[in-house]
């Protein structure tokens, strides 16, 4: 058989700090617009297969071709924790978690009137960041 050189892997991009713009690219190809949008204003993001969904204040909502993986790569590690399999949330801008069921509560952040819905699981893990039970 032919061994052929294995490829070079990508080089990681490099970690955001709190004080960076990140850049948000939306719109059908061909009407593509980016916006940089400091760091600070990333409230969550929300995995959605390979895209995931940037909540911004004011019920600003992107929809990314990037994965969760990809932004916990980026994204400032003191800002930003990974809560369940699903979401990556700014613990700074995180207002109050209330439950709304036994197996769902809504994480309330500054900046945007909607919850995000949460599994226990996820909650939970919030709840221990919150109260500086384990590190983000």
């Amino acid at each position: 058989g032919h061994n052929l050189p294995a490829a070079a892997p990508q080089p990681a991009a490099p970690r955001l700090a709190a004080t960076d713009r990140v850049p948000l690219s939306s719109g059908p190809s061909g009407q593509r617009t980016t916006d940089l949008v400091p760091v600070a204003q990333v409230l969550w993001v929300e995995s959605l297969q390979n895209y995931s969904i940037v909540q911004l204040p004011w019920q600003d909502r992107r929809q990314i071709k990037r994965t969760l993986t990809e932004w916990e790569a980026i994204l400032p590690q003191t800002a930003f924790a990974r809560i369940g399999r699903s979401h990556l949330i700014q613990i700074a801008r995180v207002r109050a978690i209330s439950c709304a069921s036994r197996n769902e509560w809504l994480a309330y952040f500054h900046g945007v009137e909607k919850p995000l819905r949460l599994g226990r699981a996820a909650a939970s893990k919030l709840k221990g960041i919150l109260r500086g039970a384990y590190p983000a």
